[in-house]
């Protein structure tokens, strides 16, 4: 359940999206996503597992993405992933700002793109007013938020219900070739689109590729999760990882086929947005769930961010380690006035991003073709063959070098393409 829970997020929103682009066709990518990614978590532990059993008595041992990156390929390594940590948490975060772009304006019925304070249309404002409330959790222990993460698991289930309830309150789905209705800000080829469902579309197999990777973001976890186990738990880790993904693969699967079945080519980039033309009231409750579940999350996920940026810029740690001194010791961490540059620098750039970016598909399908596909399909799976090359046979090298060179042309592909939409 807890593998199951880091998985499940904000992304299964835009999965009918990606359904919309790539056809029914796109439930096979969200199944080979499931597969691969449950592997790859899995090749990633046994790196640390083969690693830390060469390595001589009295060793540091290897319990990070980071260091194992830097065991492989030596500093170089360590800083380049410390990068793409930064980038997949970085990104995350601002994906969930983008988030409350999209949907605050429809929430509240005002025009996306249309001046309504000082000249500054809803999204601007949307963003404007989140990042300044943002900012406060960041300067807020982490435990603390944390215990607010069942808001998390209540929105995903809330969502699923109302998925379902929603359209059949609105006697969904359309006619083929009825005109789809307007929700949220839609664009001009939008505004015209209407009701169908295709079986493959292959143009926009990027976009869904890139949107079902990102879903299984979450891997850099996984070693902290390992490690936290005891000795006796651990060999049960594997199993963990099957059920686990396998219950997630099968939920984002499910809740795409539904939002793909009820909408089709009517679904919009985030799916909070038909639920709120289908059903106001329902629609708009689940909408305020995933919008405070974000809304949490942000500072959390920015975490190793401003770790590993302080770490970067010589600015020492903020001290939130409440664990240290045996228990909490107050709600707002002790930091200097650049740490609090830090945290103020980083919320400025995401309102900047989350203003420029156009929807929160495009963001999310573009984060997980690239830094998801590196961190989660690409990388574990070339640790893997590093560190377990002795034990491996000529046809396990070569089905990991396959998965890597699919890994490869999957990530162009799907920037591409994402990158092709917006044009």
């Amino acid at each position: 359940m807890t593998i199951a829970n880091t998985l499940i997020g904000a992304g299964v929103l835009g999965l009918p999206y990606a359904l919309k682009n790539a056809g029914w066709a796109g439930i096979l990518v969200m199944l080979f996503a499931t597969a691969i990614t449950c592997f790859t978590a899995k090749a990633l532990i046994w790196s640390f597992i083969a690693l830390n059993a060469s390595r001589k008595s009295g060793s540091t041992t290897i319990e990070s993405y980071d260091a194992l990156a830097e065991a492989a390929l030596g500093a170089a390594g360590g800083v380049t992933m410390k990068v793409l940590t930064v980038l997949e948490c970085y990104g995350l975060g601002i994906c969930y700002i983008v988030l409350h772009t999209t949907n605050w304006p429809a929430l509240l019925s005002l025009p996306a793109y249309e001046p309504v304070v000082a000249g500054l249309d809803a999204r601007t404002v949307a963003t404007l007013v989140v990042s300044v409330l943002v900012l406060p959790t960041l300067l807020v222990r982490s435990s603390y938020l944390s215990s607010l993460s069942i808001v998390g698991l209540t929105s995903t289930c809330m969502m699923f219900v109302v998925a379902v309830v929603a359209p059949l309150i609105a006697h969904l789905p359309l006619d083929d070739g009825a005109a789809c209705p307007a929700v949220g800000a839609a664009s001009a080829a939008e505004s015209t689109a209407t009701m169908g469902r295709n079986v493959f579309e292959p143009s926009g197999l990027g976009i869904a590729t890139g949107m079902s990777l990102f879903a299984f973001s979450g891997h850099a976890t996984f070693p902290e999760l390992y490690c936290s186990m005891s000795p006796a738990e651990r060999p049960h880790f594997f199993a963990a990882c099957d059920l686990g993904f396998l219950f997630a693969g099968g939920f984002y699967a499910t809740f795409a086929a539904i939002g793909y079945f009820f909408y089709g080519a009517c679904a919009a980039d985030t799916l909070t947005l038909n639920l709120m033309q289908a059903s106001p009231v329902l629609g708009s409750i689940a909408t305020l769930l995933v919008l405070t579940s974000s809304f949490v999350t942000f500072s959390v996920v920015c975490v190793p961010v401003v770790r590993i940026i302080g770490q970067a810029f010589n600015v020492s740690s903020s001290g939130d380690d409440d664990g240290a001194s045996g228990g909490r010791q107050g709600l707002l961490q002790p930091m200097s006035a650049a740490q609090f540059s830090l945290r103020l620098g980083l919320v400025a750039v995401a309102f900047l991003v989350a203003v420029a970016v156009p929807n929160f598909g495009f963001v999310v399908s573009l984060m997980g073709a690239f830094t998801t596909m590196l961190v989660s399909f690409i990388l574990p799976v070339a640790f893997y063959l590093y560190a377990c090359r002795a034990t491996l046979g000529p046809l396990a090298v070569g089905a990991n070098a396959l998965i890597i060179a699919v890994g490869l042309v999957g990530m162009f592909v799907g920037v591409q393409s994402t990158l092709a939409s917006q044009m």
